[in-house]
């Protein structure tokens, strides 16, 4: 899959579009001292009649794939909120890389 940065409002949200198959974003909502992080995925084609064809079909043919991606995105989703709630800063891919555990 490819990605393509569509939009970027500076410190709250950013837009991407998935090449040939949807668009998806990630935003941080300020709530009083904390802040709520929302990850938006939409799957599927623009075009008026035919685009609602193959979105059926894609449904249909790509059920089991779609649910996995669904599960994928939960999981980020919580694995981010621990790292950000724990005030620690992940580690470094090149520290990984060069000093595996």
């Amino acid at each position: 899959m490819r990605f393509r940065l569509s939009r970027i409002d500076s410190g709250r949200r950013m837009e991407y579009e998935i090449v040939g198959l949807g668009r998806g974003a990630f935003e941080a909502i300020p709530k009083d001292d904390q802040a709520e992080f929302v990850a938006e995925l939409g799957l599927g084609s623009d075009f008026p009649i035919l685009g609602t064809l193959v979105d059926a079909v894609f449904r249909v043919l790509f059920s089991q794939r779609l649910e996995a991606m669904r599960q994928h995105m939960r999981e980020e989703g919580q694995n981010l909120k621990k790292i950000i709630e724990s005030g620690r800063q992940p580690p470094q891919i090149a520290d990984t890389v060069a000093n595996p555990t």
